[in-house]
């Protein structure tokens, strides 16, 4: 009887464990696509990923984009590392089926702790941008390296690239 138990209880925590990996998954599916432009504004938004969470806002009107964001750096990072060597932000424009029309550099950096006043600076853009024909949405693309640990060990590169292919 303890090992029929034993049995039924595996089994729910596994389907369980099961659910709760593909609601996982699919939240972060839906965080990395594309973020339609819509005329009007401000629209606000959260782009997330492995390294980097940004809460943005833009504008768009009269192919003109103004977009701002705020940087929040994964714990993975400020926790490991003092800081950052180096770090820039592009916006990528897209083409109805996912196709790269633009990339435009919106943020660099280099050089900064995360306990200096330098860091506030790093951890927001504002940028203004012309948006080509065809733009249907936008994501964003970031690239970084972090300074040497504090135990030693050397600094590490992070970057995500959601639409890979340059125009």
């Amino acid at each position: 009887m303890n090992r029929s138990k034993t049995k039924r209880m595996l089994m729910i925590a596994v389907v369980l464990c099961g659910l709760f990996a593909a609601a996982a998954w699919s939240t972060a599916e839906a965080q990395s696509k594309p973020i339609p432009l819509v005329a009007g504004g401000p629209q606000q938004g959260t782009f997330q990923s492995q390294y980097l969470t940004i809460n943005y806002n833009y504008t768009f009107s009269q192919n003109q984009l103004t977009v701002s964001g705020k940087l929040n750096f994964d714990n993975s990072l400020t926790m490991n590392y003092p800081g950052l060597r180096q770090f820039y932000v592009e916006v990528i424009m897209l083409n109805a089926q996912g196709g790269v029309i633009e990339r435009s550099n919106v943020h660099l950096r280099s050089g900064f702790n995360w306990g200096d006043s330098d860091a506030s600076a790093a951890s927001s853009f504002n940028a203004q941008l012309s948006v080509p024909p065809q733009t249907a949405s936008i994501s964003f693309y970031y690239n970084g390296v972090t300074q040497s640990g504090t135990g030693g060990g050397g600094g590490t590169s992070f970057w995500n690239d959601p639409a890979p292919g340059v125009k």
